[in-house]
């Protein structure tokens, strides 16, 4: 009896099984984030004008640090007892950011996409704090947001009509 009321109380302090509702908040937040991980990338290949490097550069950082963090949500995501999402049409199913639009016209176009990608993403991470109150994920998405922050700071310091 005293063995079995002990590993429940490890399973609640030191991770285990998520609710399903938690579980597919974080999948929606791993989908969401491959998203805007494309979106940069998109924006690195195909920006255009005298702002070229500048964007070309901060882009590549940024779209680097997004993939990194794809395979961080996913890896917490299973290790709480739940299957991430891995493969483009699941992708596409959980993600509440909006894709880029075809037609964007120039750099500045571009940027803002991507501004209006992070800020979706932002509120779809502050709403997963409803259901995710264990320390290990609050802490992640403590560091999600903060991440997210300063590429939209980066990105809208970027904008020519600033």
């Amino acid at each position: 009896m005293r063995s079995m009321r002990y590993k429940e109380q490890r399973k609640k302090k030191f991770g285990g099984i998520m609710q399903p509702q938690a579980l597919k908040k974080l999948s929606g937040l791993l989908a969401n984030t491959y998203t805007v991980a494309v979106m940069t990338q998109n924006v690195h290949w195909h920006i255009q004008g005298s702002c070229f490097y500048a964007i070309h550069t901060m882009t590549d950082k940024q779209y680097r640090e997004l993939l990194e963090a794809v395979d961080m949500i996913a890896e917490h995501i299973r290790s709480h007892g739940g299957m991430a999402p891995a493969c483009m049409e699941e992708f596409i199913a959980q993600r509440t950011v909006s894709e880029p639009a075809t037609g964007l016209q120039n750099s500045d176009d571009f940027v803002q996409h991507l501004i209006d990608g992070h800020l979706e993403l932002r509120e779809h991470l502050l709403g997963i704090y409803a259901v995710c109150s264990d320390p290990a994920t609050t802490d992640m998405l403590d560091e999600r947001l903060r991440a997210h922050d300063v590429m939209i700071w980066m990105l809208r310091s970027s904008l020519s009509h600033l």
